[in-house]
């Protein structure tokens, strides 16, 4: 039988090491949610992400915009420069996306590669086509010389970008594949521009905006 002194010692080893344990599942938890290279949140986390945001902006029918950004002729540098100027990249890149999250539940992501995502809850769209246009011009002003490109002879991006709302939600899916489209239109155009494309769940005077698929270039 243990006296009282070697239980109350083994109690305070138990807890820390329950202690522990929690710090532990705390940050495997963290690593499955963020991008190792940008510290940003990764594809998964923004998908779960998406998901709830959705079903919140359905419940008050309230804006919610998303974002693709690609950095446009992103290969081409890594060949003429190396993985390592090209991760530089990466991680100014996606600096540049977190100081356009402002308020809480905006969420900068890295969604794969060099494609990089941002999700504003409560932006409408009309605010969406400012923020895209300065964070394009943001990604611009840093400068990154890209010496296989002539023009305009920096690293620069090209953004899709949607915009939900309405009282019924959809799936996250949805969304992505509205800004994935004018993504698509956007480097199709010439890159370094910015194209929106209006979900079907979008509010009515949105949907109108969006027919055209607004373009945006310096």
């Amino acid at each position: 039988m243990m006296d009282a002194t070697t239980i109350a010692a083994t109690c305070r080893a138990l807890a820390k090491q329950n202690v522990e344990l929690k710090l532990t599942i705390r940050r495997l938890t963290r690593l499955a949610y963020v991008d190792g290279l940008t510290g940003l949140a990764n594809r998964r986390y923004l998908e779960v992400a998406l998901d709830c945001e959705i079903r919140r902006a359905a419940r008050g029918t309230l804006p919610l915009t998303f974002m693709l950004c690609d950095v446009d002729h992103f290969k081409r540098y890594n060949d003429r420069f190396g993985h390592q100027c090209g991760d530089a990249v990466l991680r100014a890149v996606g600096e540049t996306l977190c100081r356009y999250c402002r308020r809480a539940g905006d969420i900068a992501a890295r969604y794969g590669g060099e494609e990089f995502a941002l999700l504003l809850p409560g932006i409408d769209f009309t605010e969406t086509i400012g923020i895209a246009e300065g964070l394009r011009r943001s990604v611009a002003g840093l400068s990154i010389r890209h010496a296989e490109l002539s023009e305009p002879g920096h690293i620069t991006i090209s953004i899709g970008a949607t915009t939900f709302q309405s009282p019924e939600p959809c799936g996250a899916a949805e969304v992505i594949r509205a800004a994935d489209l004018a993504l698509y239109r956007a480097k199709g155009a010439g890159r370094n521009r910015t194209k929106y494309q209006a979900t079907k769940f979008a509010a009515a005077r949105t949907r109108h905006a969006g027919q055209g698929a607004l373009n945006f270039a310096s």
